[in-house]
């Protein structure tokens, strides 16, 4: 058990949701950018340069999920040093099917679908040069599919982005080899003692794995091709769906849901509706991102159940409790 409390509190310090690195030299660019959103999806740079743009006052811009609009965002950069002035200009999410980079005539693409494989950094980047004395306009064109469509654009020093991105992977990686760890520990368990509570936690641990290299970039930037993950994207609901069967199955053995009828009964219906989902959500046929909704009173089951065992007394369910309260 003093194993597993070290793994819980490596996971908590190093999780790339809980560990958000602090931002050095570097600026917001959105609150001094313009926007445009572009309905059809089909203007082209050229178009473009004649629409009327509107300031915006947020430093990060959600616009939930939308498959057929492109969102434009123009910016000025000014370098009036006598030096030549270059910088790093960061998308915020890797998770964007495409973002391109307008510097003039010249078009550089990234996004999910359109990973360049030589960026050094999980998220888009570009390059961003000046000649002294000199300013100029930039524009980016991005569009989101079956995804949330969220923007944060940040202009970095070169040397405290590479440092900050060196910083970044490390704990990514500090997180991947604990959940590997976790996996591996729960796979022997699973092997030598045959329950299959450990069966139900190395398939989650190993779902959320695979989920995550997806969130955090790694998939497109360094295990597949386009072509996959336009696959894997049409058929993210599925791997949320497995990922929320195999906790089901986990938290009904570990908290003894049995015990309860009615909470048993909706984790059971809960298992139904996700297999259904599944099918549904094949390619995204008959049913998009926002079902998702329909796990958050899931959640708070999860959280009432392990609430119950707390009141018993039994370790097991304060652990649980702790976990899911911070998710």
């Amino acid at each position: 058990m003093n194993f597993l409390k070290l793994l819980f509190f490596f996971l908590l310090l190093y999780s790339p949701t809980l560990a958000q690195n602090s931002k050095k030299s570097s600026i917001e660019l959105l609150p001094l950018s313009e926007i445009y959103i572009d309905e059809s999806g089909k203007l082209n740079y050229e178009q473009i340069q004649n629409k009327t743009f509107k300031n915006i006052d947020e430093e990060v811009l959600n616009f939930g999920v939308s498959k057929k609009k492109n969102i434009w965002i123009k910016f000025k950069i000014d370098n009036n040093s006598n030096n030549k002035l270059e910088k790093i200009l960061e998308y915020g999410s890797p998770i964007t099917s495409y973002v391109s980079f307008y510097d003039g005539k010249k078009i550089y693409k990234d996004g999910l679908f359109n990973t360049n494989k030589e960026r050094v950094s999980l998220k888009p980047s570009f390059t961003i040069q000046l000649e002294p004395k000199s300013s100029k306009v930039f524009y980016l064109k991005v569009k989101s599919i079956n995804a949330m469509l969220v923007i944060n654009l940040t202009l970095w020093e070169v040397n405290d982005f590479l440092k900050k991105e060196i910083n970044h992977i490390t704990k990514i990686n500090l997180f991947f080899g604990a959940m590997g760890i976790l996996f591996v520990y729960n796979l022997f368990l699973f092997i030598f003692i045959k329950k299959r509570i450990y069966l139900f936690y190395i398939s989650y641990i190993l779902l959320t794995i695979f989920h995550h290299t997806i969130y955090v970039g790694y998939a497109s930037l360094y295990f597949f091709n386009k072509e996959t993950m336009i696959f894997i994207n049409n058929n993210i609901l599925i791997l949320f769906c497995l990922i929320f069967i195999s906790m089901i199955f986990f938290t009904r053995e570990l908290l003894q849901t049995s015990r309860y009828k009615i909470i048993d009964f909706i984790l059971k219906v809960y298992i139904f509706l996700s297999i259904l989902i599944s099918f549904l959500a094949y390619d995204f046929l008959y049913l998009d991102a926002k079902v998702i909704i329909i796990y958050i009173p899931l959640l708070l089951i999860f959280l009432y159940s392990a609430y119950l065992g707390l009141k018993n007394k039994e370790s097991q369910s304060f652990y649980y409790l702790i976990g899911w309260s911070l998710i």
